[in-house]
Formats: C-alpha cells, sequence, structure tokens
C-alpha cells in the first residue's frame, strides 16, 4: 500500500479515538509488517518523510512520557511554529539532539542504532519503560485501521 506511513500517522493522529500524538518508528515499522507483510528501513521512511507532498507536515520529537522518538503528523497550520526547526526536506525535526546532526544519513544512523535491535526481534510496542512485541490493544488499532482504510479505498 503506497504511503501505509502517512495513512497511519494520519488515522492514528487525527481519526482514531482516542488521538494519539505521533507513533515510534518501530510501532510504525511493525505495523506496515503487519498489514502487509511489507518491510521498510529507518532509512527508507526518514527519506520518505523528507519528501512527503501531502497538505500535513512531518517532523520528529522525542516524547518525554515515554523517552522515544515520534514521528507526527502536522496540519499546516502548525508551520508557522516548524519553521524555526532544521529540517531535512519536508521532515521537521523538533528535538535539539537530531537537529545538531548534519543530514539524513547521520540521523538514519543513529535511529538505526537505537531501534534496530527492537524492530529485528518484532519489539514494536513501548509498555512499562521497554519495548515488546504488540499486544492484543495493538493488534486491535492495527486492524480496526486496516478495515477502515480498506473500506475507503474500496480494495
Amino acid at each position: 500500500m503506497k504511503n501505509l506511513w502517512f495513512r497511519l500517522l494520519f488515522y492514528w493522529c487525527y481519526e482514531k479515538t482516542p488521538i494519539g500524538s505521533g507513533l515510534t518508528i518501530p510501532y510504525l515499522i511493525g505495523s506496515i509488517k503487519h498489514i502487509d507483510n511489507g518491510t521498510t528501513s529507518i532509512e527508507e521512511l526518514l527519506n520518505e518523510f523528507s519528501k512527503n507532498e501531502t497538505n500535513y507536515l512531518v517532523s520528529i520529537d522525542l516524547c518525554e512520557n515515554i523517552n522515544e522518538y515520534v514521528i507526527k503528523l502536522n496540519d499546516t497550520e502548525d508551520f508557522i511554529q516548524l519553521k524555526h526547526y532544521p529540517r531535512f526536506g519536508n521532515f521537521f525535526i523538533q528535538d535539539e539532539k537530531l537537529g545538531k546532526l548534519e543530514n539524513i544519513n547521520k540521523m538514519s544512523n543513529y535511529l538505526q542504532n537505537i531501534y534496530s535491535v527492537n524492530i529485528k526481534d518484532d519489539k514494536f510496542s513501548k509498555i512499562d519503560g521497554e519495548f515488546i512485541k504488540f499486544t492484543i490493544d495493538d493488534l486491535e488499532m492495527i486492524n480496526q485501521f486496516k478495515e477502515s482504510t480498506i473500506k475507503k479505498l474500496k480494495i
């Protein structure tokens, strides 16, 4: 499914109840894997974020609640705030540490060092301070998204 990452973020941030503020990279990659047995890498995702041409802005920030990087989907009204942050193409970097990285490849390497083991071990959901395999609730939300998307696309 083309732009599955965008549809997942849109569903998470604007449609599901309760709405969320964003998704971790492992959760996003795990959801893509669960939905269509697709594989994607952190590098591929970051490059797609930077080339995003929707009416929404993609950003990354460190979520203080879970102490993890979260990918967010912002509407264009947020551009006034986001324009002051570093960016790679259309991908805005709200975290100070990530914002100091020179290019998207260095960011990809940095994030791979943090998340690659969890992704390899199918640990996509962070609960009580550690990444674990998807919970039943996670799988229900992902399946609701999938059903909702299929109905909209009439696949």
